[in-house]
């Protein structure tokens, strides 16, 4: 319901993601319609669609090839450098 709200807002089409922790995120999105929010311990990322972009691969994570879940020592080391806003 809310990205069609946001789509209509402005007339462009969105991607969202909704969770229950907080995550990073690696995106391309068009002009500067990004935005992420917290509300009742809930996480929601909202960015306009880019259109005519793409990655070949994902970038290694800590020099291994990402092919898996992160492990529970790589995603302490990202909350240990998180922002809380």
């Amino acid at each position: 319901m809310g990205e069609v709200r946001t789509e209509q807002k402005f007339n462009r089409t969105f991607e969202t993601v909704v969770a229950y922790d907080d995550f990073a995120q690696k995106v391309h999105f068009s002009s500067d319609l990004i935005c992420k929010v917290e509300l009742g311990g809930r996480y929601m990322l909202a960015y306009a669609t880019a259109r005519g972009v793409q990655e070949p691969q994902l970038p290694p994570i800590y020099g291994k090839p990402q092919a898996g879940p992160v492990t529970e020592g790589a995603h302490a080391i990202s909350r240990k450098y998180a922002i809380v806003i």
